[in-house]
């Protein structure tokens, strides 16, 4: 006799699309099995569309639909939970030779799922304004951030935010143009913000991510700035981000 859990294994194949012996456990093929199979399709195809609605609109159903069956195929659920299902959407689609002359495609998913990762990312202590302005002249060149978990910086090829904000809001879309553009996606309370950046900041942030330090900020701004003056560039910086609250900690030698 067949255990329980090799059972469940070729049933699972057979939902999956493998050839099973799973005939010869069932009484009567039809339409049960078919019925089974249905449901495993059209709940993984509604956790996509859930987790990539503008993708769909970018698309259109047909080509969308087709994307989703491939993508159901060669990345067959292995979570217990379907919020995860979709995770491999972006890099299936820049693996896709259709989609390698659109990169607007891969953009616009991937901007959807981040803004999930960010809701969904743990929560934190933030830091404030006092815990700045406590520290001494001494302190400021070792001054190091540990920002917050939900933090996530981005750069687009592509107007794939703008795009994605018009079709959020059942808009038409302005035309597809290559775009160079930097952004940061996190969460403010439980509200998922974003907002574009200069380059001098998303290094600035991506130092902070590497645990790098004040003075180390105010060496590599020099690439945009007088050294004069990239103190108070690298002083705003901290202002902004202690608004949006960024920084769960300040850490200070």
């Amino acid at each position: 006799m067949v255990e329980l859990a090799d059972l469940q294994k070729i049933f699972l194949g057979h939902l999956q699309g493998q050839s099973t012996p799973i005939t010869n456990y069932v009484t009567k093929e039809q339409p049960g099995l078919a019925i089974y199979a249905n449901a495993y399709q059209q709940r993984l195809t509604e956790a996509l569309d859930g987790d990539y609605p503008c993708l769909g609109l970018l698309l259109g159903d047909a080509q969308f639909n087709q994307l989703v069956s491939d993508y159901i195929v060669h990345h067959p659920s292995s979570d217990p939970s379907l919020r995860w299902f979709g995770q491999y959407l972006p890099a299936f689609i820049r693996e896709q030779v259709h989609y390698q002359s659109m990169p607007i495609v891969a953009e616009l998913a991937e901007w959807e799922w981040r803004l999930r990762l960010a809701f969904d990312a743990a929560g934190s202590e933030i830091a404030v304004i006092d815990h700045v302005q406590q520290l001494t002249a001494e302190q400021w060149p070792t001054l190091q951030l540990e920002l917050v978990p939900s933090l996530q910086i981005v750069s687009w090829q592509t107007n794939a935010v703008t795009v994605w904000q018009a079709l959020e809001q059942q808009q038409t879309p302005p035309a597809i143009v290559e775009e160079r553009t930097d952004w940061i996606i996190w969460r403010k309370g439980l509200v998922t913000n974003f907002r574009s950046v200069h380059k001098d900041e998303r290094v600035a942030l991506e130092l902070s991510l590497q645990g790098h330090n004040f003075a180390s900020f105010c060496e590599q701004l020099c690439q945009w700035h007088e050294p004069d003056v990239v103190a108070t560039r690298v002083v705003q910086l901290l202002q902004q981000w202690l608004n949006d609250e960024l920084i769960r900690k300040v850490i200070s030698h």
